[in-house]
């Protein structure tokens, strides 16, 4: 049976892949298994080069672990590449990986799968806790000491941020509202969980270069409406 071409999709924990494909290199027609790794989270601890050099020697080391002879023979002689998607964001240089390793992270997700995808991925990895179309008492929900009234007029900060979005990252969030930097300095390991796409797609992009539709409005619109069933 001709398996090039197959994708199987692994059981959970198992120890070689959580996806695989299977293609046959030109000219040699040897087998190239490529191994994808899913490693999401909502932490913003970020994902190193010992991280993926565990993740390929797992991969290339699994064979070693197989009892019947012919598919560890088969594992053994085949060519492993590991492709792992992370939500993390990547330390270290891109060079010193192994040549048969490639990661697609946080920064560089969009460029492979577009910003559409990229900004759903962001919703769908912290449950939709995107400070960048929350409304002010969503985000004093889910943000310790956001829904405090500060100041002699009794602002609540949630307000604030809410009025002043949108934000790139937590510390421009934090540097947006300078009036609450120490409780929201307090709170600044929450809100580098949160997500801030799409703008967060353009941290290197002078914001006068963009030119993007405004979705706060149709989030409101929607909030409005669900508020009122």
């Amino acid at each position: 049976m001709d398996l090039n071409g197959f994708v199987i999709l692994n059981g959970h924990s198992a120890p070689f892949a959580d996806i695989f494909l299977l293609r046959k290199t030109i000219p040699e027609s040897r087998n190239l298994l490529i191994a994808f790794q899913q490693k999401w989270y909502t932490t913003s601890q970020e994902f190193t080069i010992d991280d993926a050099v565990t993740e390929c020697n797992k991969n290339k080391n699994a064979y070693k672990d197989v009892k019947d002879y012919d598919l560890r023979k088969f594992l053994e002689e085949s060519c492993i590449v590991t492709v792992i998607f992370t939500s993390r964001p990547f330390k270290g240089n891109p060079n010193d990986l192994p040549d048969d390793c490639l990661i697609i992270a946080k920064r560089n997700f969009s460029q492979y799968f577009g910003l559409l995808f990229a900004l759903q991925l962001s919703f769908d990895i912290v449950n939709h806790l995107n400070i960048n179309s929350l409304k002010p008492k969503q985000i004093a929900e889910r943000i310790d000491g956001i829904g405090d009234k500060v100041g002699c007029f009794g602002e609540v900060i949630s307000e604030a941020i809410h009025k002043n979005r949108p934000y790139k990252n937590a510390s421009e969030l934090i540097e947006k509202n300078k009036t609450y930097k120490i409780t929201l300095e307090k709170a600044r390991t929450q809100l580098e969980d949160c997500s801030f796409a799409p703008h967060s797609f353009f941290l290197d992009v002078d914001e006068h270069d963009l030119m993007m539709i405004d979705e706060y409005d149709e989030y409101d619109e929607y909030d409005s409406y669900s508020d009122n069933e």
